[in-house]
């Protein structure tokens, strides 16, 4: 998933759970946006778990079969002429 779409879960070692959008991630720590107005950095030395949540997105191979994949990705390329 595209950085700025991915939710991700992350179990601080104080025992609090935060949830949010990650929007950056580095090797000391991952920004979040969260509800607060503000993003919300958390250094990596005070995550004890991360989960990535699966993306919000519906798998299109289940709505889709490939040709009409190919024939949608083929007709939204040729929009941008």
């Amino acid at each position: 998933i595209a950085p700025g779409y991915g939710n991700v879960v992350l179990n601080l070692k104080d025992g609090t759970e935060v949830f949010g959008m990650l929007t950056a991630e580095t090797a000391e720590e991952l920004v979040l946006k969260t509800n607060n107005a503000e993003p919300l950095k958390v250094p990596v030395s005070r995550i004890e778990k991360r989960e990535n949540l699966p993306s919000g997105m519906p798998p299109m191979g289940e709505a889709l079969k490939k040709r009409e994949l190919r024939d949608l990705v083929e007709f939204l390329s040729s929009l941008k002429k």
